[in-house]
């Protein structure tokens, strides 16, 4: 069976490239490897009193960026969960914003079956472009825009500058 190409434009066709992984909340998330800006361990991501839902923030580039949490139907969720350890700082708009993950990993295309959304889960609200296979494992293909693009994140990242950073707290499981 062919893969059939369940992206538009803005993404890449199937079998060309590479894919990232995001785990986390038992959830396996590929983007194209492109979309990825950076990793940063979580111990670099800065928290404050947050009125939007985000987790905090994250100096990049001069800069400080949002980072949020999610939970396993891809809402904001806080406080954040101890096994998020991994800070993946995606494009987003027109800088970045940042998502907290327990493990993340990069697969070529070629070892990736992309499968469009049945219509039954095709809601026009989520962030899931498809349905993926590699090594066994079940995954949803999105991209760093279709995953972020409904999240409450602030569009200037400079007026963050000014807050004195916190660390990160943790909660037990």
């Amino acid at each position: 069976m062919n893969n059939p190409s369940v992206t538009d434009n803005r993404h890449r066709t199937p079998g060309q490239g590479r894919y990232v992984v995001l785990n986390f909340a038992d959830l396996h998330l590929l983007l194209p490897y492109s979309e990825i800006h950076t990793l940063e361990p979580r111990s670099d991501v800065q928290t404050g009193e947050e009125e939007d839902g985000t987790a905090g923030w994250l100096a990049v580039d001069g800069q400080n960026w949002p980072v949020v949490c999610l939970d396993s139907d891809l809402e904001l969720t806080t406080p954040v969960p101890v096994e998020r350890r991994v800070c993946v700082l995606l494009h987003h708009r027109n800088g970045y914003a940042g998502v907290l993950c327990e493990t993340v990993a990069t697969l070529e295309a070629q070892d990736v079956q992309v499968f469009p959304l049945p219509p039954a889960l095709g809601v026009s609200a989520t962030p899931v472009l498809g349905l993926v296979t590699y090594d066994g494992r079940l995954g949803c293909l999105t991209s760093s825009m279709d995953l972020l693009s409904r999240l409450p994140l602030p569009t200037d990242s400079g007026a963050r500058l000014s807050r004195e950073p916190a660390p990160v707290t943790e909660v037990s499981p």
